[in-house]
């Protein structure tokens, strides 16, 4: 569906929204409007190989994949994301393990300024000592858009190994401040 008229103005531009955008006023006639992007900025950071110490918390290295990363913001050499737009951001975590024995365990840690600011623990639950499992949660974190960072921890019951390019560290922002 187009908008061709707002507040019984006719819109004359040749700029169309794509299906990502929302139109937002720069002025108070309605023919001067603009595309914005939604859920800028956002950013996709992967794993490699990682085969952490058992019951250990251990930091994910990662690295951004496919330039999923809009503001430049993630910091490959300490793995971490340090949003430069203030606001609430979700942040989803995705842990993908290999040979994960039947009844064992892993916990994913969200590490705001390295604090604990979420995590999900997670059981296998099939009868097979090399099945592949995975899991994710997601939590809505604000940053100061300066010097607030996110990190990914994870700790294993045993010395299992992360599936390379299955775990993940990714977000967007809902709302600015």
């Amino acid at each position: 569906m187009a908008i061709t008229t707002l507040n019984n103005r006719s819109i004359n531009r040749s700029d169309t929204a794509s299906a990502d955008q929302v139109w937002t006023a720069t002025s108070a006639t309605a023919s001067d409007f603009q595309a914005a992007e939604k859920n800028l900025p956002y950013f996709m950071a992967q794993s490699g190989s990682l085969t952490p110490s058992a019951s250990t918390s251990t930091k994910v290295p990662l690295s951004v994949s496919g330039g999923l990363d809009s503001e430049s913001s993630f910091d490959e050499t300490n793995d971490r994301y340090t949003p430069q737009t203030a606001g609430k951001y979700w942040i989803e975590m995705i842990i993908g393990v290999t040979s994960m024995a039947d009844g064992g365990y892993a916990v994913g840690y969200l590490k705001k300024n390295g604090s604990t600011v979420a995590e999900h623990n997670f059981t296998c639950s099939r009868p097979s000592a090399t099945m592949h499992e995975s899991a994710s949660f997601g939590e809505i974190v604000e940053f100061n858009g300066s010097t607030d960072y996110i990190e990914l921890y994870i700790l294993f019951e045993d010395a299992w190994a992360v599936r390379t390019n299955q775990t993940q560290l990714q977000g967007f922002l809902i709302s600015a401040t």
